[in-house]
């Protein structure tokens, strides 16, 4: 079992499993998670709200975000290699220092508070 906590420490959300390896956040609310330092590729956050979530130094490689809300998110020194970013919110993300190779972000809404 594992537990994903937001940002004052608080559990949000309970996945039973392993690891988050491919694991489905579709649709969930995880406002301000604190995914740090985290191997989540190939996980499912589609739909998902994830507005002011922590992901920085994680693994998102092929990991699913079409259409979540990632407004403020901390993608900082992340690896989003071939990750799905279409149509999401990313207004004033962070993305400094990220890996975006073959990463998609078609339809995406970037805003001029976005910092890459």
């Amino acid at each position: 079992m594992i537990e994903v906590k937001n940002k004052a420490g608080k559990v949000i959300h309970t996945v039973y499993a392993e690891n988050l390896v491919g694991v489905s956040f579709k649709g969930a609310h995880l406002h301000e998670a604190d995914f740090s330092c985290v191997n989540l590729e190939g996980a499912d956050f589609s739909h998902a709200k994830l507005v002011d979530a922590t992901f920085s130094g994680s693994n998102c490689a092929n990991v699913n975000f079409n259409y979540a809300n990632l407004a403020g998110v901390n993608f900082i020194y992340c690896n989003l290699h071939n990750a799905q970013l279409e149509y999401v919110n990313i207004k004033r993300a962070f993305l400094k220092g990220a890996k975006l190779h073959k990463a998609s972000l078609c339809g995406a809404d970037i805003d001029e508070r976005t910092e890459f």
